[in-house]
């Protein structure tokens, strides 16, 4: 058999090929519980196609093509497949390929609906609202155990309403469990874990109540809820609006340095690495009690690479958060997906770091 051919449906699409090509004198002439197995009808493989597009695994791809043969397959016999024959295995398998798409539009839609809150930040995939510091920093307080407690101390639940107290701006916001349900099901918000949902639209609706004049803020936080008019309100901010809207406190920006291109001088690196030293030092030996955040502004194509040598992107304007520093090594979380921890070293950050912001709980 070729290289290349690694699974089962690939094997018995090269075996039916290898039949029907070895077969000079009759090219219609086939086993029909093979025919129906492989998912070709003879002709045009419409079932061939339809697989290889669609977003199914092998396993359930597997499934359509055997449960297809044991509806259409009478007899074992070597046969010749009719026009109507043919017709009648790519229904069958239109009519199981349509019922177990169903079934996962079924289970899409009772996963959507049914969103969790349980105080604590977990495993989220940013979506399309341009709020990477508002995850990161969500993310950030997780890893410190003071964080943690003020994000659940900070929720009450009761009638399928969920309320959020946002200290920094003495006001309570309501969130009710249909507002969840109608936001999971819209990608422009987070996925995943549901106190994130919940976070994101307690700060888009706070956010909004500011730019309406109806909740005053600290002037240097005026600048929250500015965005461009076919942008998020959620659109950019930084860790200092985390803070500031959990707790009323500033946080501290130690590096902020602006490039003209993307590129980082060795002189630039050293006359920062002070400064970041000083914030790794305090992640590292009193982690319960700091936040930190970075933002990076390399290009779309550029790549940070881990100490495993793997490539990640996420570097074009885009904030991260700071889960754990050990000597040298810097473990750190893109919010596109926070399931995954990348451990990089501090040089590596220096190349593309603009921005280190940190917060010390009292």
């Amino acid at each position: 058999m070729p290289e290349g051919i690694n699974n089962k449906f690939s094997e018995i699409k090269y075996n039916i090929y290898s039949k029907k090509n070895s077969n000079q004198n009759d090219t219609n002439i086939f086993e029909k519980d093979e025919l129906c197995d492989t998912g070709l009808d003879n002709s045009d493989y419409s079932r061939e196609q339809v697989l290889e597009n669609s977003d199914l695994s092998d396993m359930e791809k597997l499934q359509l093509l055997q449960e297809s043969r044991k509806m259409q397959v009478e007899n074992d016999s070597f046969i010749n497949i009719t026009s109507d024959e043919k017709n009648n295995c790519v229904d069958s398998f239109s009519i199981l390929y349509d019922s177990i798409n169903q079934q996962k539009v079924d289970e899409k839609t009772e996963n959507e609906s049914n969103v969790e809150i349980n105080k604590i930040i977990d495993e989220s995939h940013q979506g399309e609202k341009g709020d990477c510091w508002l995850l990161s920093g969500l993310n950030g307080f997780s890893y410190s155990s003071k964080g943690a407690k003020l994000i659940k101390d900070s929720i009450t639940m009761k009638n399928n309403k969920y309320k959020v107290r946002l200290e920094g701006i003495n006001t309570t916001i309501t969130i009710t469990k249909d507002d969840l349900v109608k936001a999971n099901k819209n990608n422009t918000y987070a996925k995943g874990d549901g106190d994130v949902l919940l976070m994101e639209l307690v700060f888009e609706k706070a956010f909004e109540k500011i730019e309406n004049g109806e909740i005053e803020v600290d002037r240097t936080f005026e600048v929250m809820t500015k965005h461009a008019e076919n942008e998020s309100i959620l659109s950019g901010g930084s860790l200092a609006y985390v803070v500031y809207m959990l707790t009323g406190d500033k946080s501290i920006e130690k590096v902020n340095r602006f490039f003209n291109d993307n590129s980082v001088s060795e002189s630039d690196i050293n006359s920062v690495k002070e400064d970041f030293e000083e914030v790794y030092d305090k992640l590292e030996n009193n982690p319960d009690n700091t936040v930190g955040q970075i933002l990076f502004k390399g290009s779309s194509d550029d790549e940070i690479i881990d100490i495993d040598g793997e490539k990640h992107k996420g570097l074009n304007s885009h904030s991260w958060s700071i889960k754990h520093v050990d000597g040298d090594n810097v473990t750190i979380v893109n919010p596109w997906d926070s399931s995954k921890d990348i451990t990089v070293k501090k040089d590596e950050i220096l190349k593309y770091a603009i921005s280190l912001t940190y917060y010390e709980f009292e």
